[in-house]
């Protein structure tokens, strides 16, 4: 039930239990304290996540521009995997960007567990940022490619920031769900999961 994430009634000695999975909040990390963060953050924290955010700019890395998130913290990209823990129930979203900085941070996260991780930008960018970590011998393997989503973010026809931080969101709650993250209206069966 708890791997599932999803409440299910079970037949335990004989006797019909309803076994509910309470999991913890999201654990968000957000790589980049620019100002297209700052609505990441705040929707993040509406939905009751608990989010990091790390930039190495001390001018923005800031807790006043981050009122929601849990912690900001100030850290070189060659120095996060030593402030923060990712784990396999972890989301992860890149938004530093400088090329060399996101390079930095998915040679990291490539060795990690994290169940999403995002790529703000276009997706020759992030492509190009994969290529040269094959070139630098640090492959990335199936498992991994399938787990970075770039461009992060649904297609909603976001344009500003807030739209972009509610598409990225969007789809990291679908993969959470795994769910595709489509209209409701072509979901063949219940809108919710029934409890078996």
């Amino acid at each position: 039930v708890l791997r599932e994430g999803r409440t299910r009634a079970l037949v335990h000695e004989g006797a019909r239990v309803l076994v509910e999975a309470i999991r913890p909040p999201v654990s968000l990390l957000v790589l980049g304290a620019g100002p297209d963060a700052v609505p990441v953050v705040r929707l993040a924290n509406e939905l009751g996540w608990d989010v990091t955010v790390v930039d190495g700019r001390p001018a923005y890395a800031r807790a006043e521009h981050f009122p929601g998130a849990r912690a900001v913290l100030l850290a070189a990209p060659e120095a996060v995997a030593d402030r923060v823990e990712v784990d396999s129930d972890s989301v992860v979203l890149v938004m530093t960007h400088h090329y060399l900085h996101d390079r930095e941070l998915l040679r990291w996260l490539i060795a990690t567990p994290a169940r999403y991780v995002g790529v703000l930008g276009p997706r020759q960018r992030t492509l190009d940022l994969v290529h040269d970590l094959r070139d630098q011998s640090a492959l990335p393997t199936d498992d991994v490619l399938a787990r970075l989503h770039a461009p992060a973010g649904l297609d909603l026809g976001s344009e500003g920031v807030e739209e972009i931080a509610l598409s990225i969101l969007a789809e990291i709650q679908a993969v959470l769900a795994g769910r595709r993250g489509g209209p409701l209206r072509e979901r063949k069966g219940p809108i919710h999961d029934p409890v078996a």
